[in-house]
C-alpha cells in the first residue's frame, strides 16, 4: 500500500512541476514593439513587470483573468511601484482573455499586481510599437518601347508592416511626371482590421524623343501617434526610335557531293532586326574564291519589313572535290551605322566514296581459323564486309589460287561475283570447313571492293585454315555399386542385374579400335567397403577384350563373390578416386569420362567432399556423371559431383513404369553427350499387344544434317517370345545385317536385352537414301491371350504398367546423332537449395552457325512428379542476353521443394535447307537444405537412426525410474 501511494505521489510532485513551469512562462517580444508580463501571483516588488516609454503613446494591454466575482477584477498601471493603483486600465474584467488600448505620456511605469483590485491572472503591455509599410517591388524597368507607341502599366502595392498600426496614405508623385503617370493608391488608410494593402499603377509613356528615362516616385505615408517613413520607388524606361537593323543569319556549311562536273544551290540569309522597314538598295556577291559562287537569278531588292527575313540564293561550282570555299554576299540598305553588311557562308565539295572492312566473323581480324573438325562434318565462319563509307561498294570475291588442292576440304565457297553493299550497310559470306581427310588444310579469299565512280580501290586477304581430325575417342572408367544393397529388388529386376546390362550396353556402345589406336578406351572399377579395380588399365576396344569385358559384366558375375556379387557397405569416394587415377594416363587428345552409380549413402570414408578437390584439380578435364538408384541415396552428394565434373546426374528411385529401362537409357545419354552428339528420342514405350496387329514403338526423324546415327532399342528378353521387332528405314526396309545406306553398311549388334544400330551416312548429295523417319515396330506373335491376364509369376509386378499377363511389354528405343545441326542445353542456378532461381539454356546451330526461328519447349518434373511445360525465348527477355542469336532461354523458379528436379528439352530447329530437325535432351539439378553441423567428420554417417531412438527411449526410462525412486 505504501508503494502504491509512493507511487502516487512521485506522479502528482511531477504533475506540479510541469504546472509551475508553464505558469512561469513570459511572453517574448515581438518583432517591433516590447512586451512585459507576469502573473499576479509571482511578480514582486523588486520591478518585475516594469517598463519605461521615452514618447507618449498608445500601449495594448491583454489579461487572462483566472479569478472569480469575489476577487479583484481590475488591471492597474502604477507610475511610483508595482502595488499602486494609480491607472485603471481595465476595471471589472470578465474571467478569460481580455484586451484594450491606452494611450501614456513618457514615464516609467509598474504593473500594480499586490492590490486587492487585482484578481489572480496573466497581465501583459505591449509598447514602443511602430507604424510602418512596404512597397512591391521597390524598383521596376519598363524596357525598350517604339517612340509614339501606347507604352506600359506595371502595378504596385503597398501593405502594412509594422506593428498593426494604421498608416494613411498620403500624394504618391515622381520626379518624371510627363513619362511615368501614376494613378490610384492615395487616400486610404491601411489597418490591421483592413484593408491591409492598396495597390496604384504607374503608366510610361514613351512620348517622341528616343532615350532612357526614369523617376523616383514617393509615396507620403503618416499616423496619427507615431512618425511613419515615407516611401520611394525607382522606374526607368527606353524610348526606341523607329530604325532598320540589319544582321545575317548563321547557316552551316553546305555540302556538294562532287562526282563529275556538278554544281548546287544554296541560301544565304540575312534579317531586319530594327523597328522600322529596311529600304534595300543592292545585293551583290563578295568574296568569291577561284570564282566557285554565282548569284542563282537576280536577288530580291525590294522593301524588307521589321522582323522579315529574305534568303539569297547561290550557285556552287566547284573546280574539283574535296575542299571548303568561304564566299559572302554584300547588301546595300537604309539601316543606321551599317549601310554595306557584308554576310559570309561556307561550302564544301566532297567526293562520296565507299570504305571496306573485312573481318572473320565471329573471330575478327582477317584470319577464319575453324580449329579441329571431325571428318565429314561442317563447322561454318562468315566474312563479314562492310562498307562504313558514303557510297555504295562493289565488292568481288575470288580464290587467290583456284588451283590450290587444300581448297576441296571447304564444301562452300560463298563467292560472289558482283556484289554491291549499300553506305552503312554489311554482308556476312559464310564459308563452310568439310574436312574429308586427316590434316591441316589452308587456302586465301581476296575481297575486291571498288567505287566513288572509279576512284576508290581496296584489297583484302583473308586467309582460311582449319585441321581435319579423326572423332575424338574417348576413355571411360565404370564405376560400378557392388553394395550389399544393389542385391535389392528396385521393379521386375534386382538394382545389380539392371547395373549388369547397362555397363554392358555401354561397352558396346563404343567405337572399336580400328588399328591406329584412335578406338574408344575402357576400365571398370567395383566398390562396396572398399574399391577394387575391376578391368584395368585402360584398354582399347577390340576383338581381343571384348570376351573378357562381357565376361565381367555377365549375369553369371553378379552372382560371383569374386565379380559383382553384391555384399558390403559403401564407400563412393573410394571408386571415385581409383577410377580417377586410372584417368591420369589418359592423353589431352582424348576425352576422360567417369561414369559413378550409387544406390545408397556412403557408410565408409574418407568421403566424396573429401576426394572431389584432388580429383578435378588433377584432371581438370575429366567429366563425371553420377547415377543414382533406390531410396536411400544422397542427393546433395551427387549433386556435388556434377556440380565440379562437366556431366549430369539422374535420380531414379525404382525401375518401375516408365524407369523400367533408366539405368540403361542413362548409361545411353551418357555415350552420346560424351561422343558429342545430340538426343532425338528419348522415351521408354508401354506397349499393348493385346490387339494383335502391328503398334509403331516410336520413330526418329534423320535429317540431312546428321552424320551419324546410334539408334537403341530395349527388351525384356523373358517377355520377347510374345512379340518380334522390326526397325525399319524411311523406305519401309527392314533392317538386317546386310542392310546399308547409300552403299555404306549399317553395324548391328544385338544381345539379350538390347539391339544398337550404328550408321554413318553418306555425304549430303545422297541425303535421299538416309532423310526421313527411322520406326521401330512391335509384331505380336499370337501367344498372348486374355486368359493369360490370370497368372502371376515374376514379371507382373504390383503397381506397374509392365505387365505382361495383362497385355503390356516395356520397350524402349533411343536415338542420338553426331549432326551438323545441334542442340547444347545448360541448366545453371546460383545455389543449390530449396527456393534457387533456375536459368534453362538451349543453343541451336547449324554447322556452328546460330540457328534462329526455333521452338523449346521445356518440361520441369517437380521431386514430387508434378510437371509444368513452358517455352525457351530467344528475344533479349526471360533470362535470354541476345535476341535472335540462336540461344533460347527461360528461368524456373518452382524449386520449393527438396529433391531432384528433371528437365526436359524437346527442340524443333529448321536448318538451311527447311527441315524440321528434332532434338531432344535431360538435365537434372538436386536443391537440397544444407545439413546442420551435427559433429561429424567428413562424410561418414552418424549411428543408425533407430539406435538414436533407442538411446533416447533408454534415457527416458531411465529418468522416470530416478524421479520415482526419489518420491519413495
Amino acid at each position: 500500500m505504501k508503494k502504491i501511494q509512493f507511487r502516487s505521489f512521485l506522479l502528482c510532485a511531477f504533475s506540479c512541476i510541469i504546472m509551475l513551469c508553464y505558469s512561469l512562462t513570459v511572453s517574448a517580444s515581438d518583432l517591433h514593439g516590447s512586451t512585459k508580463s507576469c502573473p499576479v501571483t509571482t511578480c514582486t516588488t523588486t520591478g518585475t513587470g516594469s517598463f519605461a516609454i521615452a514618447t507618449a503613446q498608445t500601449i495594448t494591454w491583454t489579461a487572462n483573468y483566472f479569478g472569480s466575482g469575489t476577487q479583484g477584477n481590475d488591471f492597474y498601471l502604477s507610475t511610483s511601484g508595482p502595488n499602486m493603483a494609480d491607472i485603471a486600465l481595465s476595471t471589472n474584467l470578465s474571467s478569460g482573455y481580455n484586451t484594450g488600448e491606452y494611450y501614456l505620456t513618457p514615464g516609467n511605469y509598474f504593473i500594480s499586481i499586490n492590490t486587492a483590485n487585482m484578481g489572480p491572472g496573466n497581465y501583459s503591455i505591449e509598447y514602443n510599437m511602430v507604424a510602418d509599410c512596404n512597397v512591391n517591388p521597390t524598383t521596376y524597368n519598363f524596357g525598350n518601347h517604339n517612340e509614339g507607341s501606347a507604352g506600359a502599366n506595371q502595378t504596385f502595392t503597398i501593405s502594412l508592416a509594422g506593428d498593426m498600426l494604421d498608416v494613411a496614405i498620403g500624394a504618391i508623385s515622381g520626379t518624371d511626371n510627363a513619362h511615368f503617370v501614376v494613378s490610384g493608391g492615395t487616400g486610404t488608410t491601411l489597418k490591421s482590421t483592413g484593408p491591409t494593402s492598396v495597390s496604384f499603377t504607374v503608366h510610361f509613356q514613351p512620348g517622341t524623343t528616343a532615350g532612357t528615362f526614369s523617376s523616383n516616385i514617393t509615396i507620403v505615408t503618416s499616423n496619427s501617434s507615431v512618425s511613419v517613413p515615407d516611401k520611394t520607388i525607382t522606374v526607368t524606361g527606353t524610348t526606341v526610335a523607329l530604325v532598320p537593323d540589319i544582321n545575317c543569319i548563321t547557316s552551316g556549311t553546305f555540302n556538294l557531293d562532287y562526282i563529275t562536273t556538278t554544281s548546287g544551290t544554296f541560301n544565304k540569309s540575312f534579317k531586319n532586326d530594327g523597328n522600322a522597314t529596311m529600304t534595300i538598295y543592292s545585293i551583290t556577291l563578295g568574296t568569291n574564291p577561284s570564282g566557285v559562287f554565282a548569284l542563282n537569278g537576280a536577288p530580291n531588292t525590294t522593301n524588307l519589313p521589321a522582323g522579315a527575313s529574305r534568303a539569297v540564293s547561290i550557285r556552287f561550282t566547284p573546280p574539283a572535290f574535296e575542299q571548303t570555299y568561304t564566299g559572302s554576299i554584300i547588301i546595300t540598305s537604309n539601316s543606321p551605322g551599317e549601310s554595306t553588311k557584308e554576310c559570309t557562308f561556307t561550302a564544301r565539295a566532297h567526293h562520296p566514296e565507299p570504305n571496306m572492312i573485312v573481318t572473320v566473323v565471329p573471330d575478327g581480324g582477317t584470319i577464319a581459323n575453324y580449329n579441329d573438325v571431325e571428318i565429314g562434318f561442317t563447322y561454318t565462319k562468315g566474312i563479314k564486309v562492310s562498307n562504313t563509307g558514303d557510297a555504295p561498294l562493289a565488292l568481288t570475291l575470288n580464290l587467290v589460287d583456284p588451283t590450290d588442292p587444300d581448297l576441296i576440304q571447304w564444301s562452300e565457297i560463298n563467292e560472289p561475283n558482283s556484289v554491291t553493299i549499300a553506305s552503312g550497310s554489311e554482308q556476312i559470306f559464310l564459308q563452310r570447313f568439310t574436312p574429308l581427310a586427316v590434316g591441316t588444310y589452308t587456302f586465301q579469299i581476296e575481297a575486291l571492293g571498288s567505287g566513288g565512280g572509279g576512284t576508290y580501290n581496296s584489297t583484302d586477304i583473308v586467309t582460311l585454315t582449319g585441321n581435319g581430325i579423326s572423332p575424338i575417342p574417348i576413355d571411360n572408367v565404370l564405376v560400378l555399386d557392388r553394395s550389399g544393397s544393389m542385391a535389392d529388388p528396385a521393379g521386375s529386376r534386382t538394382k545389380i542385374d539392371a547395373l549388369q546390362k547397362a555397363a554392358r550396353l555401354y561397352y558396346d556402345l563404343l567405337r572399336p579400335d580400328p588399328g591406329d589406336g584412335s578406338g574408344d578406351q575402357i576400365a571398370m572399377v567395383k566398390y562396396n567397403n572398399t574399391a577394387q579395380d575391376y578391368f584395368t588399365p585402360l584398354q582399347l576396344k577390340n576383338s581381343t577384350i571384348e570376351p573378357l569385358v562381357l565376361d565381367l559384366v555377365s549375369e553369371s558375375a553378379i552372382t560371383d563373390a569374386a565379380r559383382l556379387q553384391p555384399s558390403g557397405g559403401t564407400c563412393i569416394s573410394c571408386g571415385m578416386t581409383n577410377g580417377a587415377n586410372l584417368l591420369l594416363a589418359s592423353p589431352d587428345t582424348r576425352k576422360q569420362v567417369m561414369v559413378v552409380m550409387t544406390d545408397g549413402l556412403e557408410t565408409a570414408g574418407p568421403g566424396v567432399s573429401t576426394v572431389l578437390g584432388g580429383i578435378t584439380s588433377a584432371n581438370p578435364d575429366i567429366m563425371m556423371y553420377s547415377l543414382g538408384l533406390g531410396n536411400a541415396i544422397d542427393g546433395p552428394l551427387l549433386q556435388s559431383i556434377t556440380n565440379v565434373g562437366n556431366g549430369y546426374h539422374q535420380v531414379s528411385e525404382d525401375l518401375l513404369g516408365t524407369n523400367h529401362f533408366a539405368l540403361e537409357e542413362f548409361y545411353f545419354k551418357i555415350y552420346a553427350n560424351a561422343s558429342g552428339a545430340d538426343l532425338i528420342v528419348d522415351p521408354t514405350e508401354a506397349i499393348n499387344l493385346s490387339s494383335g496387329h502391328p503398334v509403331k514403338v516410336n520413330s526418329a526423324t534423320i535429317v540431312s544434317s546428321d552424320r551419324y546415327a546410334m539408334f537403341m532399342v530395349l527388351d525384356d528378353p523373358n517377355l520377347n517370345s510374345y512379340y518380334k521387332l522390326a526397325f525399319i528405314d524411311p523406305h519401309g526396309t527392314v533392317l538386317d545385317p546386310t542392310s546399308n545406306v547409300g552403299g555404306i553398311p549399317i553395324q548391328i549388334l544385338q544381345r539379350d536385352g538390347h539391339t544398337i544400330y550404328k550408321i554413318i551416312f553418306p555425304d549430303i548429295s545422297q541425303s535421299h537414301t538416309y532423310v526421313g523417319d527411322w520406326s521401330l515396330w512391335l509384331y505380336p506373335t499370337g501367344k498372348w491371350n486374355p486368359k493369360e491376364s490370370n497368372r502371376h509369376d515374376n514379371y507382373q509386378v504390383s503397381g506397374e504398367w509392365i505387365q505382361p499377363y495383362m497385355g503390356y511389354v516395356p520397350i524402349g528405343f533411343g536415338a542420338a546423332v553426331k549432326s551438323d545441326f545441334n542442340m547444347n542445353v545448360a541448366v545453371t542456378t546460383s545455389n543449390y537449395q530449396p527456393g534457387a532461381q533456375v536459368l534453362l539454356i538451349a543453343q541451336l546451330s547449324d554447322r556452328g552457325w546460330p540457328s534462329t526461328g526455333g521452338q523449346i519447349t521445356l518440361t520441369a518434373t517437380r521431386p514430387d512428379n508434378s510437371n509444368t511445360s513452358f517455352l525457351l525465348y530467344d528475344d533479349g527477355t526471360h533470362g535470354d542476353t541476345n535476341a535472335n542469336d540462336g540461344s533460347y532461354s527461360n528461368i524456373f523458379n518452382q524449386t520449393a521443394l527438396e529433391g531432384s528436379y528433371r528437365f526436359f528439352f524437346d527442340g524443333k530447329g529448321i536448318n538451311e535447307r527447311g527441315e524440321l530437325v528434332p532434338r531432344q535432351a535431360t538435365r537434372y539439378l538436386g536443391l537440397y537444405v544444407p545439413p546442420k553441423d551435427d559433429g561429424r567428420n567428413g562424410d561418414k554417417p552418424c549411428l543408425p537412426c533407430w539406435v538414436n531412438w533407442f538411446m533416447l527411449l533408454l534415457l527416458l526410462l531411465i529418468l522416470i525410474f530416478i524421479i520415482r525412486c526419489c518420491r519413495k
